[in-house]
């Protein structure tokens, strides 16, 4: 299980050392990094994570005789890493990652390929963005680029630069989650025949994550090198395990783990053991302007009282104009929509034209998990009974909720409740209204009286039977009228 450097002669090379970057594992910045796994993953604009990775690595390269079969001797025996980083937000969707690694190494027992000392190794840039992303899961990729920033000949980085592209994503399932990666590294080849060769590769990256009480999460992940070349003969693999401390209100996380070569190839160790600490820190509210305060000692003496100023009536912020495509969209705790949603006449069956409306907001649902909970609200004008009012109000947000869960929203992400006529949208009375105002109060609301951090894992949601309004079931089911137990109604005074 150590690391391989291929004899493939018998001829001995002189010199010590070379220019090649061994490491196996690349520490992530990013929210909610997996140890070993290059992930993508999205905070709020403007978001700043700040780290240090630390460990130490036993026999990450081993100098074999092919032609014996047996091995000579540690090229590198003992290596510790430090690496600090930093990940910028600059937008939800766009990640900028920058990392640069400092190494000591000693204990080789092969002088003549000896890299003993201190140095650092190659600075890392990256560019992760997310094109993709659904309720559970996202897509997207990456783009690196590592700096010939090492001493030479010390086996701690390369002559010249090298880029990654690849794709990463993640997935979650309850309470587990799962990230992965797969990537090309593009690098000139180290050749230094018949010693060592080095050439590009295929990097797999795979992990899992899983919370083990309160902010304690465990995650064991795989990383491995796949060569795109003939002479070098050997890939890479190696196990990580161990547990997170992940942020749960507070601004640090901490990382403790352990891994082994699962490998013969260069990189895989004997051992590994390596700790992260990484401090998050949101967008700053802008501050204020000072207020000058003048303090007069005494009140001057006016010879004719001033007339008073004329009210200043205070300019409301305008809102947002709405997009030609655009039909619902999120402000504060609302999902508030462009057009009210319409029914049938004294009925709660939804008209064509309103069902876009909903499919965008069961679109802002999916792609919003941080938003638990939403409140379907319906409202009724004045005309006819308190009663009637209040039943047809329950009915038409119970259509509604239908509606949504068709749109792919899980049942216990929705309530929905009727007012009646009880917070009309103009006040007065039926006969004193116009119609346009009486119809502004027969409308339907969003509230959102839930939220999640974004960092925050997904609560898994229980498992619900079919029910028969989704899309597989039967219309014509005589259970279609009468909805399904299911449904959570919640009094008009509920919070």
């Amino acid at each position: 299980m150590t690391g391989l450097l291929l004899l493939l002669s018998a001829a001995v090379a002189q010199g010590l050392g070379q220019s090649a970057d061994v490491e196996l594992l690349s520490p992530g910045f990013g929210p909610g990094a997996l140890p070993g796994v290059t992930g993508i993953t999205q905070a709020p604009q403007g978001t700043v994570r700040a780290g240090l990775h630390t460990g130490y690595s036993r026999d990450p390269l081993i100098l074999w005789r092919v032609d014996e079969g047996q091995e000579r001797g540690a090229v590198v025996a003992h290596r510790w890493t430090s690496t600090v980083g930093v990940a910028v937000q600059p937008d939800r969707r766009v990640g900028l990652h920058a990392s640069m690694p400092v190494m000591a190494q000693w204990g080789t027992e092969l002088t003549e390929y000896a890299g003993d000392g201190v140095g650092t190794g190659d600075a890392a840039l990256a560019i992760h963005w997310v094109p993709a992303q659904g309720g559970r899961g996202h897509l997207g990729g990456i783009v690196g680029l590592s700096l010939p920033t090492a001493p030479a000949d010390a086996w701690m980085g390369e002559r010249d630069p090298r880029t990654q592209l690849g794709l990463a994503g993640g997935l979650e399932l309850g309470s587990f989650v799962l990230r992965g990666a797969s990537s090309v590294h593009l690098r000139k080849a180290v050749d230094a025949s018949p010693t060592f060769f080095l050439g590009s590769q295929l990097g797999f990256e795979a992990g899992v994550r899983h919370p083990v009480r309160g902010r304690v999460h465990a995650f064991s992940s795989l990383v491995s090198r796949v060569p795109l070349n003939e002479l070098e003969r050997a890939g890479s693999l190696e196990g990580l395990a161990g547990l997170q401390l992940l942020e749960g209100g507070a601004p640090v996380d901490l990382d403790l783990g352990i891994g082994r070569g699962l490998g013969a190839g260069y990189g895989t160790t004997s051992i590994r053991v390596f700790a992260a600490v990484t401090w998050t820190r949101g967008r700053r509210a802008e501050a204020p302007e000072p207020v000058a305060v003048v303090v007069l000692e005494s009140a001057p003496l006016l010879p004719e009282p001033l007339e008073p100023e004329a009210p200043v009536e205070e300019e409301l912020p305008e809102e947002p104009a709405w997009k030609e495509e655009e039909l619902a969209r999120v402000e504060g705790e609302r999902i508030v929509i462009r057009d009210p949603i319409q029914f049938e006449f004294d009925t709660e069956r939804l008209l064509p034209e309103s069902l876009p409306v909903l499919s965008q907001v069961s679109g802002i649902l999916r792609d919003n998990p941080q938003i638990a909970h939403l409140v379907i609200e319906g409202h009724a004008s004045e005309e006819g009974s308190d009663a009637y009012n209040y039943d047809l109000s329950i009915r038409r947000a119970r259509s509604v909720w239908e509606q949504l869960v068709r749109g792919g929203v899980h049942l216990d992400r929705l309530s929905y409740r009727g007012m009646g006529e009880v917070m009309p949208a103009a006040v007065g009375s039926a006969t004193d209204l116009a119609e346009g105002e009486l119809a502004a109060s027969r409308r339907v609301e969003f509230h959102i009286v839930s939220q999640l951090h974004p960092l925050d894992p997904v609560p898994p949601h229980r498992d619900v039977p079919r029910t028969p309004w989704t899309p597989d079931a039967s219309e014509s089911s005589e259970e279609a009228e009468t909805g399904a137990e299911s449904a959570q109604e919640l009094p008009p005074d509920a919070p």
